[in-house]
């Protein structure tokens, strides 16, 4: 074989790697594209679809509700009221057993604003907590805003069996 035809060969060579590659790298943007990295968690016993809150304003205390497809909830204003302003986001039955509420927000405070369930009974979980249930009961979950505080956060709220906290969204990184 002549040094000319090696050549030839080579580059011919090169052509069809590249093509190759370039073929596969296609192929792969296309399914990475297809593929949802990041979904809400499947266990979270709150779905956005039961909200009974929707994009509203609060004219009382100036405070602003968006409501992400997800069902992450941002609020934005300012209680400028004398009390806490609750505003309503789901109600769940909860069956008997052990549970975990989170709220998605590390800035929460009793003294600002906070997510909290409370039942008939007048029991009242502040979010970031487990709680036990000790026989079938209703429950509604609330964003309170207390006097004269403003707000400008995004809550991820998180209610799930067991006694420790899930996040909103799960990562996957494998497209199952």
């Amino acid at each position: 074989m002549t040094k000319k035809t090696k050549k030839v060969l080579t580059i011919i060579g090169c052509v069809l790697l590249c093509a190759l590659f370039l073929g596969v790298g296609v192929y792969a943007v296309d399914a990475l594209t297809e593929w949802d990295i990041k979904t809400v968690n499947e266990n979270n016993i709150i779905k956005v679809d039961d909200y009974v809150l929707e994009d509203t304003k609060d004219k009382d205390a100036a405070i602003q509700v968006d409501v992400t497809e997800a069902g992450e909830i941002k609020v934005i204003g300012e209680n400028n009221t004398d009390s806490a302003t609750e505003i309503e986001v789901v109600s769940v039955i909860l069956d008997k057993g052990e549970y975990y509420i989170s709220s998605g927000d590390k800035k929460c405070d009793k003294d600002t604003y906070y997510l909290v369930l409370k039942n008939d009974a007048g029991d009242e979980i502040i979010a970031d907590n487990d709680f036990t249930v000790t026989e079938s009961t209703s429950y509604t979950l609330y964003i309170v805003i207390q006097a004269d505080v403003e707000i400008d956060t995004t809550f991820s709220p998180v209610l799930v069996e067991g006694d420790e906290a899930e996040s909103f969204f799960k990562i996957n990184l494998f497209n199952n």
